[in-house]
């Protein structure tokens, strides 16, 4: 952070679509029922985590 600098990994993610069937009957599926789950590297993941935890206070988050 006194750098100003991100490192390119943290910049990467892998993006794996997993299903969200709401009937389980439905034999196809199509694009609307995948959803994206984004893998991030564990060390970009444990300094997300220590920036939240730190700076929290300047961040402001609401429920849709």
């Amino acid at each position: 952070m006194l750098r100003g600098y991100v490192p390119a990994g943290f910049k990467h993610a892998y993006t794996v679509p997993v299903p969200e069937l709401k009937d389980s009957r439905v034999k196809s599926m199509s694009y609307d029922d995948l959803k994206g789950i984004a893998i991030s590297p564990i060390i970009s993941k444990v300094s997300e985590h220590c920036i939240l935890d730190r700076f929290k206070r300047y961040f402001l988050s609401f429920d849709a």
